[in-house]
């Protein structure tokens, strides 16, 4: 039984007793789940499954850690970049990924212009749709499910072409897809998971935390100061477990070439090692 029949088995089971009108909680929760589970695939990513079966990729995070590597032996490399990393001079990106609304107001003259492939969800359209390349993808976020199911991430994707998962980070959404478009080996780079005071501090704040206290990136300006970011460092490490799992049971991985970094769901590697 796949991850969409059980969730679907879940929700009829939860519901099935309830009358409710169309504006009842129950019923948004099926509406919104059935509307996206009967979407229109995204024709790039329905056209492009195991485009990359057997490749590695390298899948890049913000840390400063970037900034002690040689990106240079990246050329010729498959990469993905999140968030901020997609602003790097020296490593040409084939993908990008972002599902945060706190970054793209800080940069999304700048997104509109990438000419990579980007991928991003479709609550973004209204706000970074350009002449880019874009694959615009539907998403299950916990939130969407209201109380059916509560574990943050809720679930892991292998038909991204019709939804994708979201939790945690971005980083989730991108191995998501990464496994999907048949990647060997995903490694990743810049994914410090060093949060320092901010982790704390969100956690006393309901996950909240400051732009300017959200600093650990290998850029400035990455988040607006004035902004209030979501941090949920549990949730992080659970999406990553997630993904570590079902890497596994297809055979795959994920290694992390992160110096000094404090993720310690993934084989750690040296970097200058993989070439």
């Amino acid at each position: 039984m796949d991850m969409v029949t059980k969730f679907m088995k879940k929700l009829f089971k939860r519901y099935k007793n309830f009358r409710w009108n169309i504006s009842s909680g129950p019923q948004k929760v099926m509406l919104k789940a059935l509307r996206v589970l009967s979407s229109q695939p995204d024709s790039w990513l329905l056209e492009n499954r195991d485009k990359h079966k057997g490749e590695r990729c390298f899948l890049l995070g913000a840390g400063p850690s970037l900034t002690k590597v040689d990106l240079s032996k990246l050329k010729g490399e498959r990469v993905m970049a999140v968030n901020g990393s997609v602003f790097l001079d020296e490593v040409n990106v084939d993908y990008f990924l972002t599902v945060s609304a706190f970054f793209y107001k800080a940069h999304a003259e700048k997104i509109k212009k990438l000419q990579c492939r980007r991928l991003m969800p479709h609550f973004l359209k209204e706000a970074l749709d350009s002449e880019s390349p874009t694959t615009w993808f539907n998403t299950l976020s916990t939130d969407d499910l209201g109380q059916v199911i509560d574990e943050v991430p809720w679930g892991f994707s292998h038909n991204p072409s019709q939804f994708l998962v979201l939790g945690g980070t971005g980083m989730f959404v991108c191995l998501q897809i990464l496994l999907y478009l048949g990647f060997e080996e995903v490694i990743l780079l810049g994914v410090d998971h060093d949060f320092g005071d901010a982790a704390v501090k969100a956690k006393k704040n309901n996950g909240l935390v400051s732009g300017s206290d959200a600093h650990r990136h290998f850029m400035p300006g990455y988040y607006r100061a004035s902004e209030q970011i979501h941090l949920d460092v549990d949730a992080i490490e659970n999406a990553f477990e997630v993904a570590n799992r079902e890497y596994l049971k297809c055979g795959k991985s994920i290694l992390n070439a992160s110096p000094g970094s404090k993720l310690e769901v993934y084989p750690q590697v040296d970097f200058d090692n993989l070439f």
